[in-house]
């Protein structure tokens, strides 16, 4: 939370409302619980609660807003948040708060029909996934089956795909 200053922290700490935990059915906390929530180095120990996670999503979000009413755009997010009014894409709900990943999690690509093309893509594609964002690949471009590749006759395969974990392997 290296866009807040300590006092605003200790002031947003405040808005949290510990009883919305209630909220939850056991099945929906446990999600929660073994995939988003805060984990020690082990990822045995959960070192965040429910609320605190929904606080921090708020204040990554509002985190660039005007400093004079950004502390009022976060008790709202949060309050939204913790009464399960408003839901955040899987990577916001995992990464908020953290130096590092995706709060979005859709991203396009389009390969290419060459070799540098394909290859780039697949760069692409995992630096993304790497970090939680989803990927759509539109593959129009890559020539057909049996395409010539330079001159050569009915030498292309296509385009063969591989699903594992959603992600489109070429």
């Amino acid at each position: 939370m290296r866009d807040y200053t300590q006092e605003e922290i200790e002031e947003a700490a405040k808005f949290i409302e510990p009883d919305r935990d209630h909220f939850f059915t056991y099945a929906g906390l446990r999600t929660l619980s073994d995939r988003y929530l805060a984990k020690g180095y082990d990822g045995k120990e959960v070192y965040e609660l429910p609320q605190e996670r929904w606080l921090t999503i708020a204040m990554t979000l509002m985190s660039q807003e005007d400093r004079a009413n950004r502390l009022s755009l976060v008790k709202e997010a949060y309050w939204a948040l913790s009464n399960l009014y408003m839901t955040v894409a899987t990577p916001t709900l995992a990464n908020a708060g953290k130096k590092a990943g995706q709060l979005s999690s859709c991203f396009i690509d389009t390969i290419d029909d060459s070799l540098q093309g394909i290859y780039d893509s697949n760069t692409d594609i995992a630096n993304v996934s790497k970090y939680g964002g989803g990927v759509g690949v539109y593959i129009g471009k890559v020539r057909a089956a049996n395409s010539d590749i330079r001159g050569y006759k009915n030498t292309s395969s296509g385009v063969v795909l591989g699903f594992v974990k959603s992600t489109i392997l070429l």
